[in-house]
């Protein structure tokens, strides 16, 4: 139960004011929840009841291996614990539509893995909190810092942003995933087991020409290698930084508020120094990229990854 309860947790509306909306439940063999941003109907051997999600959040994490007994008012756990039902739901529609099937699911979700990081955005620029998907192509930016990578076979999609919620779904169910479609209400997942998800469209989609940006670099050559140590000292850096990361050519420099700290580390630089760079968003790179082209500074800086994807990150001037 509790394993069938972690993939309809996520769409779960923890803070809904309407009882039905605020609930999770199951009917007819399928357990059932949906918030504003995703909905979830996962195949289970229960019987019918609804119940106030928090409250059957909270009994779950505190049992430890739960049974689960239905009646006419409580819902029962492990012999002691009652949750009070709630009216009988209604069964959730899957749209009617066919589904991409999902050839090399092995390849997407690496893919998936490596864009993820780079979604934390703006809520102010939404398609900033999601990947968009161009058939084989995934890129995600910030406007700051973008990541672009190659799927092996067609994706099925074409210009869509997929939010930030809907590739995480698909982190949590990795090998789950059968097929997909876009449909007018979003993402359309089903999975192996029989259950389906549905993950609502963004309100923005990331602007088409975010997608070429990469082609404004001619030469992705001569970049430096990202060693795990010059890793750690951009990290160690970050610890310090309030706001901003100094790239001198021997060291990393950070400072909040009345405190500077110097991460001894070697750039190549250039000509060109310091380099100033976001802290948050220079973390992310670096914890992607093997290779980065900090010499192109103060122009956007290339980088690249092991797995072979292209990206640039932007510094301050």
């Amino acid at each position: 139960m509790k394993e069938v309860f972690s993939y309809v947790r996520p769409a779960c509306d923890f803070a809904g004011v309407l009882s039905h909306e605020a609930s999770v439940g199951v009917v007819d063999g399928r357990m059932e929840a949906y918030n504003k941003t995703l909905v979830v109907s996962q195949p289970c051997d229960l019987p019918n009841f609804s119940v106030p999600v928090v409250d059957f959040d909270n009994a779950l994490r505190r049992l430890e291996d739960p049974t689960l007994r239905v009646t006419d008012q409580n819902v029962i756990l492990t012999g002691n614990t009652r949750v009070k039902r709630l009216a009988n739901r209604t069964a959730l529609k899957r749209p009617e539509c066919e589904t991409h099937e999902i050839s090399d699911l092995a390849n997407l979700l690496d893919v998936i893995d490596e864009v993820f990081s780079f979604t934390e955005g703006n809520p102010a620029r939404p398609w900033s909190e999601g990947a968009r998907f161009d058939q084989t192509t995934v890129t995600a930016t910030n406007s700051v810092m973008l990541i672009q990578s190659e799927l092996n076979a067609d994706s099925g999609l074409e210009g869509v942003t997929l939010s930030r919620t809907a590739l995480a779904y698909i982190r949590l169910r990795r090998a789950d995933l059968k097929s997909w479609a876009w449909t007018d209400r979003g993402l359309l997942m089903d999975f192996t087991d029989g259950a389906w998800a549905l993950a609502a469209k963004m309100s923005m989609e990331m602007p088409e020409q975010a997608v070429g940006l990469l082609s404004q670099i001619e030469d992705w050559s001569e970049m430096q290698s990202i060693t795990d140590e010059y890793r750690g000292s951009v990290m160690r850096a970050a610890d310090w930084a309030e706001e901003l990361l100094e790239i001198h050519e021997d060291k990393i420099h950070a400072g909040k508020f009345s405190t500077d700290h110097d991460e001894p580390a070697q750039t190549n630089l250039g000509d060109k120094v310091p380099a100033l760079f976001s802290a948050k968003d220079l973390v992310t790179v670096i914890g992607t990229a093997n290779h980065v082209g900090f010499d192109r500074y103060p122009n956007p800086v290339p980088f690249t990854t092991k797995s072979g994807s292209k990206g640039l990150i932007a510094g301050r001037s």
